[in-house]
């Protein structure tokens, strides 16, 4: 929760932030697990303590056109910028690729400061959409991936 607090921290209401929760996290990733491709990646460090998780699956939604979409993709604030993050990427991005999917996308904030990351990773921005967070709308980009063998 410290990522994900981290991350938003200047783009999502504090109240939505300090009500989350790992009970709350946990019902998300059970619902996600109901779809059978979906898969979560987890970054240990030496004892064993996640420091960062990665989750994807075959949409079951609105999947603009691709094989995969990334859900949730988080570092502990303390070891950003340091390469586990790209790692991490490029280690599901594997995965992705012998499970046989051929191209992936994933939506970000629009004010997310990670963005660069996506960009960086040759993500490309594909479309625009928005999440609503109580009477508030944030605006989200999709990044998409044509070909994930490239990457």
């Amino acid at each position: 929760l410290d990522s994900v607090r981290h991350s938003f921290a200047d783009i999502l209401p504090i109240e939505y932030l300090q009500d989350l929760s790992v009970e709350r996290r946990n019902e998300v990733f059970r619902a996600r697990a109901q779809n059978e491709s979906y898969r979560l990646l987890v970054a240990e460090n030496g004892s064993k303590r996640v420091v960062g998780f990665i989750d994807y699956a075959k949409p079951v939604d609105d999947n603009f056109g691709y094989d995969t979409r990334v859900f949730s993709f988080y570092i502990r604030p303390e070891l950003q910028r340091r390469g586990l993050g790209e790692l991490l990427f490029r280690s599901c991005v594997s995965r992705m690729r012998d499970e046989c999917y051929r191209s992936m996308c994933l939506d970000a904030f629009g004010a997310n400061p990670y963005r660069v990351f996506y960009e960086k990773m040759d993500g490309k921005v594909v479309a625009h959409g928005k999440h609503e967070f109580g009477d508030k709308t944030y605006p989200t980009v999709v990044y998409g991936w044509d070909d994930i063998s490239k990457i």
